[in-house]
């Protein structure tokens, strides 16, 4: 049995509507089209249920009627049958059934109860109160019914809720609806329209089916009277759904289970059965009606009485009536759909609204969410999409939000072939019912995150749960469905900034003035695409992050943005950072070149390294947009993923600093820094040099390079396409004239050439030139901490490509003119250059590093690692003039003098990336020992030191190994490495090579000119030197001959091993037929002596008269001869 209960009424008062009812039924004696008696007329009272058309059907169906004479009660028996489909009531008993209602509804006296009940409430409703109308026959009745939600009288709002279940049972007993509808009906095929005096009519007066038809049908109602009086029909049954005959019993089932406790009134049934319309228990067929019913919300948003009676106060005060007036084609999004973009558009303003408003509103915008069909812009602008790739979904009555979910994910795929209103009407209707900050609002979402929102959105405000979830979507812990469902909402959000509507509400004032974005619904004033306002405002905050840029931004007046709009934009960006479809402005002018060149990248983060590694070859406009994006990137850290997702825990380790002041522009920096520490974890590691090789691309990308180095490489390296050839080019300049670059930008390009030397790749000049050296050589060895650089290095001489061998040699020139930009040599011996070279550390001069490390080589403390990279280090420079800047320093102007054929046959190699293999060296060398022309003394003191290093060290001379090597083998080859040399001195008759004996020749003389060349000697004979020949200087031969001297002495006696040494030493020098005492060892010696000008004083002198005496001689020796032959 139906519900019969009217609200609050106590029975009492219930029992006096019922007395008003007997009265006015007894009055009026209408049965089967009969009228009134007239006046003088017997008048008998009508009993219903003794009416012979009825009596048996009265019998059969209402006998527990307690009283029959209750025509009232026994007519809603009989209509309670009725809806119960019960087939076997009597024709007649229909007609007179209906005639019953019809002349109750109609009749005069009809109204004369009312005016007597409602007698205090008529003058209230004004609709009711004309006193034209009155007179109109079931005028008052039908209109007292109509504005029953004005009526505050129990009384009469109950008499009135009673008559409403009578006329709403059938549309023919509605005032004006049969005269409105009836050629739509019948069009529609909802019924066989009759009158009631008509001979047919036949049909069940149980219409309200009819009233239903037109509904679930109303886009194809014609006639506009017709749909203005369905629409009166659905607002008038919106209180309770009891007037909504069809639907209250289909869903009779439904109130039991889901809304028992509810109760009955101001639509609360209807609005607690639509929240449980997608239950799996819900009846198919109070599914459907409720669909229809929602639908008809859109068409009259009073239909909806819960959100009309909670909204109406914001609605007028917020004047939504103008501002649905202004919108172009209102119809297409439906009046509910419209009442919630104006409120959402002033609650996301930051106006006021009222709590069960705003309640309201969320339970509406679910329902648009869960059934796509009561979104007219849907339904009307995604028609093609629906039943192109979604057809599994229509007509469901439970669609949980599947439609809008599928429609959404079709968005987001690539070359969907969505349609522009289509996507523009998803965007409205996520606009309107607030999704992107309720993630209740999508159902599917929320189902398909609970597990997720447990574990990592715990304790979170609902308010905050999508931003959790989107800051989430790297996490492994979440679920791959939530992040579906996640990242559809976010393909959206993306597209425009005011679907946030936290984001619009603190931003929007930035967005209009600094990137002139629109407002909310004013698309026309924009001139720039709303996808785009977000990376515009991100630009202009990290930009007024660095104080680099503020000058330049006062004073070109720019604006800067608010700092809480600048937070909620980093937040934002940070957010979308996961996938290149979530950043517009990347993915438009790209997708061409995502095609060509990242089709096989597909994991997070993936396409937009892709597009970075192949920026040179990007179009334009996906190249300015690549670049915009790297340019953020380096100035902030969270905003690459990749980064993010490898380093976050080295951040941590080893830049806690930079992270508590949130300095993202100095995170980079300071990890790159730490990528080769022990405690770096290999994947970060990995990461930043991805990173590094991006960052060569352009000097824009290294903001401290940027800032520091701009105005320089625009005036002097103009022609630099990337950050390698700008550094390289500044670095070059600062060579030829360091006046010409800034102090700043030298100290940067400093710390950028040593950050390149760490790793090959950061080179790509010799990367690329060497790559089938590497993989000959080197395969198998990481690029990073320069391991590949120093094992081409070690492989220099069996390098095959001229031009890797000449960048290489380029690379090995500037790391030795500054050791500090030799980041393996920096690196190996790091503790020893904190022990050895403290001076040249704390004063930052890493110039002399190396000079420093070689005078400690023969410490017992000096680590192993280090010294092997220090002799690596020593015979570079032994091997070229160019790589020994303190030799070039000491030896210049002796290089001019003396060795300018070197010089060239040198610079020639260098030219060609070779070494010169010793020659210039040699050539000094020979300066030296030659006696003929002599050294700048800075210059020879450093040969001469040089000359002892290569004597302890085979390596270390170059030109011997060049010519001897086979030769070593032959003769040498078992002998010590520390004896090879003296070993091939001692055979130097039995060696083959000329030029070989011309090198064992010089070392042997070397060794005369200086003890320390000959160490064994120097070594045998320490005492005997110490004691004969300490005060001479250990050069020009002195210490050699003074022990020669010795040796031939009878007074002076050298030690027996000294002696035996020198014996050997001295057919040593017979045998390489080395002059060891010969006038020019003598004149060295002499210009060696401190009184060598009393020396020369005295020679002179003896030659000058050697030569007079030599004159006069001669002329008295002719002039004798003269006479003797004239004689």
């Amino acid at each position: 049995m139906a519900d019969c209960s009217c609200g609050k009424m106590s029975g009492t008062r219930r029992n006096f509507v019922f007395v008003i009812f007997a009265v006015v039924l007894f009055n009026l004696c209408l049965v089967n089209g009969k009228s009134i008696p007239k006046k003088g007329e017997e008048e008998q009272r009508y009993i219903l249920s003794k009416d012979p058309t009825c009596a048996r059907d009265v019998e059969n169906h209402c006998s527990k009627v307690p009283r029959k004479d209750n025509n009232f009660a026994v007519f809603v028996c009989m209509q309670e049958a009725l809806y119960r489909d019960d087939d076997d009531i009597s024709e007649e008993c229909h007609q007179t059934m209906w005639h019953y209602k019809f002349n109750l509804t109609s009749d005069m006296k009809f109204d004369e109860a009312a005016t007597q009940i409602c007698e205090t409430s008529i003058p209230k409703v004004k609709e009711c109160a004309n006193p034209k109308l009155r007179d109109t026959k079931g005028f008052l009745m039908n209109c007292m019914v109509e504005n029953r939600h004005e009526v505050e009288d129990t009384k009469c709002k109950g008499f009135l809720n009673k008559m409403a279940a009578i006329i709403f049972s059938d549309y023919r007993l509605i005032k004006g609806f049969y005269d409105d509808c009836h050629k739509d009906i019948t069009t529609m095929k909802c019924a066989i329209i009759t009158r009631p005096d008509d001979d047919e009519a036949t049909e069940s007066h149980e219409q309200s089916e009819v009233v239903s038809c037109l509904e679930s049908r109303f886009e194809e109602i014609k006639n506009e009277k017709c749909q203005q009086a369905v629409l009166k029909v659905s607002e008038l049954q919106s209180d309770d759904y009891h007037m909504d005959r069809p639907l209250f019993y289909a869903c009779q089932n439904a109130r039991e289970i889901f809304c028992k406790t509810v109760q009955s009134g101001e639509g609360r049934i209807y609005e607690c059965l639509l929240k449980h319309s997608q239950e799996e228990s819900m009846d198919h067929a109070c599914a459907i009606k409720l669909l229809a019913r929602s639908k008809m919300m859109q068409k009259d948003i009073k239909i909806n009485y819960p959100l009309w009676k909670a909204c109406e106060a914001d609605y007028k005060k917020y004047d939504c009536e103008k501002e649905r007036k202004e919108i172009k084609n209102p119809s297409e999004h439906g009046e509910g759909s419209l009442l919630l973009m104006c409120l959402t558009k002033h609650q996301a303003e930051g106006n006021p609204i009222e709590p069960d408003c705003a309640n309201e509103m969320r339970s509406f915008a679910m329902l648009i969410f869960e059934q796509y069909q009561v979104s007219p812009l849907v339904v009307g602008k995604c028609d093609k999409e629906i039943h192109e790739h979604c057809k599994t979904l229509i007509g469901k009555e439970k669609d949980d939000g599947g439609m809008m979910d599928c429609l959404m994910g079709l968005a987001a795929k690539e070359n969907s072939g969505m349609s522009e209103q289509c996507f523009t009407a998803i965007t409205e209707v996520l606009k309107e019912t607030g999704a992107g900050d309720n993630y209740k609002v999508d159902r599917g979402l929320e189902v398909a995150c609970q597990s997720t929102i447990a574990q990592l959105c715990e304790g979170k405000q609902d308010s905050m749960i999508l931003s959790c979830l989107m800051e989430n979507t790297h996490n492994p812990k979440m679920d791959p469905s939530c992040r579906e469902q996640v990242f559809h909402l976010q393909f959206f959000l993306a597209r425009d900034f005011r679907l946030d509507s936290a984001l619009y509400r603190d931003c929007k004032d930035d967005a209009k003035t600094i990137c002139h974005a629109t407002d909310w619904g004013n698309e026309k004033e924009s001139t720039m695409p709303d996808n785009f306002v977000i990376s515009c405002l991100y630009r202009n905050a990290i930009l007024h992050d660095n104080p680099a840029h503020k000058t330049v931004f006062d004073k070109n007046r720019i604006p800067k943005v608010s700092d809480v709009c600048a937070s909620h934009v980093k937040r934002v960006m940070h957010q979308r950072a996961t996938d290149i479809r979530l950043m517009p402005e990347i993915e438009k002018p790209c997708m061409a070149d995502l095609g060509k060149f990242c089709t096989d990248r597909h994991e997070e983060g993936e396409e937009i390294d892709c597009l970075q590694e192949h920026l040179e070859e990007l179009q334009n406009k996906c190249q300015e947009a690549i670049k915009t994006f790297t340019k953020m990137e380096a100035k902030d850290f969270d905003l690459d993923k990749h980064l993010v997702d490898k380093c976050g825990a080295m951040v941590t380790k080893f830049c806690p600093n930079e992270l508590q002041d949130k300095d993202g522009e100095q995170i980079l920096p300071c990890l790159i820094s730490h990528k080769n520490d022990i405690e770096m974890n290999a994947e970060c590691t990995t990461a930043l040099e991805h990173w590094q090789l991006i960052e060569m691309k352009d000097i824009e990308f290294s903001p401290r390079l940027k800032d520091a180095c701009m105005d320089d490489a625009m005036k002097l390296c103009k022609d630099a396409k990337s950050k390698y050839q700008a550094v390289r080019c500044l670095s070059q300049k600062m060579v030829e004239d360091h006046t010409k670059v800034s102090s700043q930008c030298k100290l940067q390009i400093r710390k950028e050439l040593t950050i390149q030397s760490e790793n090959i790749k950061l080179n790509p000049e010799m990367f690329h030139a060497c790559q089938d050296d590497i993989k000959e050589h080197c395969h198998g060895i990481p690029p990073g901490g320069a391991q590949i650089e120093e094992c081409l290095r070690r492989n220099f001489p069996k390098l095959k490509s001229a031009a890797c061998k000449k960048a290489l040699f380029k690379q090995e020139e500037m790391e030795s003119k500054d050791n500090g930009m030799d980041y393996r040599l920096m690196q190996i011996c790091k503790p020893m250059i904190k022990k050895y070279c403290q001076p040249l550390v704390s004063t930052g001069d890493t110039t002399a590093i190396m000079e420093c490390l070689r005078s400690f080589t023969h410490d017992t403390d000096m680590s192993k690692e280090c010294k092997a990279i220090v002799f690596e280090r020593q015979k570079e420079q032994a091997e070229s003039f160019a790589l020994d800047p303190e030799l070039s320093s000491f030896c210049d102007s002796d290089v001019k003098r003396h060795c300018s054929r070197e010089m060239k046959e040198a610079q020639k190699s260098y030219d060609q990336g070779h070494t010169d293999e010793g020659l210039v060296f040699g050539c000094l060398v020979d300066v030296l020992i030659g006696k003929k022309n002599r050294l700048q003394p800075s210059c020879e003191q450093y040969v001469r030191r040089r000359e002892h290093e290569a004597a302890l060290e085979l390596e270390l001379n170059p030109q011997f190994l060049e010519h001897c090597r086979d030769e070593v083998f032959r003769l040498c080859g078992k002998t010590p490495p520390e004896e090879v040399i003296d070993c091939m001195k001692m055979n130097i008759p039995k060696i083959k090579g000329t030029q070989c004996v011309e090198e064992v020749r010089k070392l042997i003389a070397e060794g005369i000119e200086d003890v320390h060349v000959d160490p064994f000697l120097e070594e045998t004979c320490a005492r005997d030197i110490n004691r004969y020949c300490k005060d001479l200087p250990k050069k020009s031969g002195n210490v050699v001959y003074c022990l020669i001297d010795v040796h031939k002495a009878k007074n002076l006696h050298l030690d027996p091993d000294c002696d035996n040494f020198i014996a050997k030493r001295i057919q040593l020098y017979k045998d390489a037929n080395v002059n060891f005492d010969s006038v020019s060892s003598v004149m060295v010696a002499i210009a060696e002596s401190p009184h060598r000008n009393y020396i020369y004083m005295t020679i002179m002198i003896f030659l000058a008269v050697l030569f007079l005496g030599g004159t006069l001689f001669g002329r008295v020796t002719k002039r004798a001869l003269a006479e003797q032959k004239n004689r």
